[in-house]
């Protein structure tokens, strides 16, 4: 089976299916890229649609999940130093030690 590969060599299968809607999508060109995700044009199969979709990868997420987990990230140092504060304090990985909306 044949597969649509962006510049990064990363692939969309030819053949997307959908159990929950019971549709079949054949991936087609690829859009471009975010942080997270890649967008790729897909077509329904039966209705010939066209749709765009978000391509995301697992490792991406998981290796984005693990360093919030761990308050492993970094918070760029151009930024005024309230609003690094804020954004650490949104990032804990405790709920409890979030703020809540009242508080931002």
């Amino acid at each position: 089976m044949s597969s649509k590969t962006d510049d990064k060599g990363t692939e969309i299968p030819e053949r997307l299916h959908d159990l929950s809607a019971g549709k079949t999508y054949k991936g087609m060109r690829f859009f471009g890229k975010s942080g997270f995700a890649k967008c790729y044009q897909i077509v329904d199969v039966a209705t010939n649609e066209v749709y765009a979709v978000s391509w995301k990868t697992t490792t991406t997420f998981t290796s984005f999940w693990n360093k919030n987990l761990k308050c492993d990230y970094r918070v760029p140092s151009y930024l005024r130093k309230s609003a690094a504060d804020m954004i650490v304090s949104m990032l804990q990985s405790n709920p409890s030690h979030q703020p809540t909306m009242d508080q931002l």
